[in-house]
């Protein structure tokens, strides 16, 4: 959820009237031992320089507005490497592509174990 909002104030920031058309892309993947979500946009892309630096507690690109701000990509990044997994972020040359990875495995079992008899 976090990376679609972001993708959408990203590609919403970047687009001003008479510009091409914003848009996100989420794409879902699976296989027998991981899943993967894809989330891309027409936004501006991450810098890469800041490309590790956004997946830190408290680091935002945003203006400051009301609550704390800078959370949501480093508890994305920690649940992705509680449940075996990574997130990462690339360029591309229509915005940036944010990719989160989990194993099956981790995601069963935490199934298993939130579930009551």
């Amino acid at each position: 959820g976090n990376l679609v909002d972001n993708a959408v104030d990203a590609a919403a920031a970047a687009s001003e009237p008479g510009d091409r058309e914003a848009w996100v892309e989420v794409e879902l993947r699976q296989d027998a031992s991981s899943v993967e979500i894809v989330v891309r946009d027409s936004g501006p892309g991450v810098a890469p320089e800041l490309a590790r630096e956004v997946f830190s507690h408290g680091f935002t690109t945003k203006a400051a507005q009301e609550g704390e701000r800078g959370i949501g990509l480093a508890l994305t990044r920690l649940v992705c490497e509680r449940h075996g997994g990574e997130i990462s972020v690339t360029n591309t040359p229509d915005g940036a592509m944010f990719t989160a990875r989990m194993t099956v495995s981790h995601l069963a079992d935490a199934v298993a174990e939130g579930a009551t008899p």
